[in-house]
């Protein structure tokens, strides 16, 4: 009878969490300590030149037009604290007074999100104290653009609900035998050819049915960097697989660009995706650019 009694108390008091604080991915520690707290508009925002950018997100959010304490205002203070884990936040939200302190700016991040979720709609805060860390280091989600183009305004908003669940990678597929989807000004006809099919397959793969409308897209480097700097803005890294086999190319290449991939497909993603990276510029792609076998020295000297 006492285990039941247990048992139903544990339940009810989860399910009292659950619906008192709503929040994805769930902390590792909440204590919920007293009555909600108005925030809407009532807030100004603490924070050093480091944390700029977290500053304004909370002020966004919370239409934090103050600029300095008054009577009934909340302060929000953001401080970035050494010697804890570069991803471990902690925050207290009490009467007047939120502090979300964390290993990193992005730890101090993800506690604002956390305190975003915890709003949940109703300008009110409840009175808490959150310790948190991720539980891997890796948390990534994946986007293939080629078998279906997504504009840029709906990878803005896949971003936006990858850092909302705190996630730090994103995988963005960008080419492969359904289409290229990225800018290589060396290289033009890999986009006014490769970016784009006759026909879309209907119905079952064993059918081999296909529809009559051209289809495709891609995009120019401009957006390649707006969409890496929304990202990065957001602690989010980006993993761009640019080629993984070079006959990919050579489905969609032409000329030059094909028939030197054909007399070098060893070199496969390194040398071609290394080649046409440098076409991109410096675009801080946040992966490490070489995977598997080493490249020789002078393999991009042949492409050119």
């Amino acid at each position: 009878m006492r285990r039941l009694v247990g048992f139903w108390l544990l339940v009810t008091s989860y399910v009292g969490f659950a619906q008192a604080l709503q929040v994805v991915p769930r902390p590792q520690s909440v204590e919920v300590e007293g009555e909600p707290i108005a925030v809407a508009g009532n807030l100004y925002v603490v924070a050093t030149p480091a944390l700029q950018g977290e500053a304004d997100l909370i002020r966004t959010w919370w239409n934090a037009t103050k600029t300095t304490a008054k009577a009934g205002a909340v302060s929000a203070e953001l401080r970035i604290q050494q010697g804890v884990p570069a991803e471990a936040y902690a925050l207290r939200v009490s009467e007047g007074k939120i502090v979300v302190a964390g290993g990193s700016a992005a730890a101090v991040f993800y506690g604002i999100q956390t305190l975003i979720q915890a709003e949940n709609g109703s300008k009110t805060l409840p009175a808490m104290t959150v310790r948190d860390q991720p539980a891997f280091a890796y948390r990534g989600m994946h986007l293939d653009v080629c078998r279906h183009f997504f504009d840029v305004k709906f990878i803005k908003r896949y971003l936006d609900l990858m850092a909302e669940h705190k996630m730090n990678r994103f995988h963005w597929h960008l080419t492969e035998d359904q289409g290229w989807r990225i800018e290589i000004k060396r290289y033009p006809r890999l986009t006014e050819v490769g970016a784009w099919r006759e026909a879309s397959q209907v119905g079952p793969y064993g059918d081999q049915r296909f529809d009559s409308t051209r289809y495709g897209g891609f995009y120019t480097q401009d957006e390649v960097r707006e969409i890496v700097a929304y990202a990065a803005a957001r602690h989010i890294g980006l993993s761009a697989a640019e080629l993984h086999r070079s006959r990919t190319a050579c489905r969609h290449g032409v000329g030059r660009v094909r028939r030197r991939l054909l007399r070098r497909q060893r070199l496969g993603v390194h040398l071609f995706g290394r080649r046409a990276g440098r076409g991109l510029g410096a675009i801080p792609w946040g992966v490490h650019p070489h995977r598997g076998r080493r490249v020789p020295q002078n393999a991009l000297a042949r492409l050119r």
